[in-house]
């Protein structure tokens, strides 16, 4: 097969194609490792964005219901009450202020969340205020009709968006986790038909463009070995045109010539 062709030729083909086996495997990888990568931040943004939604809908049922049950219960005082809305008031702006910072230049996401919380953001906020004046007058009276009639109604229509978007998040984290491991299985096995072709190929034209090289080498060697043993009838017998070839031809023929000498 590698008979006519040079040997430089033949090394050439060879290391060609073990560089474009290493290029191959290489932009397999890293078309891989990119995919993964987008994947990864994407579920990094999904859990993110849901764990925040989590905390925020967690203060909420604490310092406006659960706060508000402790009092009524008496397991709280009317100061230590109003400490903890406070506090509560203070900390759900701030971690809503910290969310539209985030969502901040991005036209989809303001407009999701304006119609998803806007109304409700509001509520929880009226909700902090009507109960903290109920706090400060120390009236149950107030405070069991709170309780009774409107602590729900400012609470719930946020932490039912809040669950559901929580809940959407974990829909989307497990769809972008199955996709990620679909996506890494697929890669390997690219990468591994890629890594067995190239060991296939090392294989094959490995051997035969050493035996190319070799043989006619060893061809050569055999004959002289001959003729210094005094076989002067000995020959290589090679006709390929590659540089091998052509020293085997000058070679029999400065052979011939010697003999015709002799003769």
């Amino acid at each position: 097969m590698f008979s006519n062709i040079k040997i430089s030729r033949r090394l050439i083909i060879l290391i060609s194609a073990l560089t474009l086996i290493f290029i191959t495997t290489g932009a397999v990888s890293l078309k891989g490792m990119t995919g993964l990568k987008v994947d990864v931040e994407v579920l990094n943004q999904t859990t993110a964005e849901s764990a925040r939604f989590a905390r925020i809908a967690s203060g909420v049922r604490y310092h406006l219901l659960d706060v508000s049950q402790q009092l009524a219960s008496g397991a709280l005082t009317w100061q230590e009450a109003a400490h903890h809305l406070k506090m509560g008031a203070k900390e759900f702006d701030q971690l809503w202020l910290n969310h539209e910072t985030r969502i901040k230049g991005n036209p989809a996401a303001e407009e999701f969340f304006s119609d998803a919380f806007g109304i409700e953001v509001e509520l929880v906020r009226e909700g902090y205020r009507k109960f903290l004046e109920i706090v400060q007058s120390e009236n149950r009276g107030m405070l069991e009709l709170f309780l009774l009639n409107d602590a729900r109604t400012y609470t719930d229509p946020f932490l039912n968006a809040a669950d559901a978007l929580t809940a959407l998040g974990e829909h989307e984290a497990g769809k972008i986790y199955e996709h990620t491991a679909e996506d890494t299985q697929y890669y390997l096995i690219v990468t591994a038909a890629v890594i067995l072709i190239g060991l296939l190929a090392a294989a094959t034209l490995g051997p035969m463009v050493y035996f190319s090289i070799t043989r006619p080498v060893k061809s050569i060697s055999d004959v002289v070995e001959k003729v210094s043993e005094g076989d002067l009838e000995a020959r290589t017998g090679l006709k390929s045109r590659d540089e091998l070839g052509q020293l085997a031809t000058a070679f029999d023929n400065m052979l011939e010539e010697r003999v015709s000498s002799m003769a």
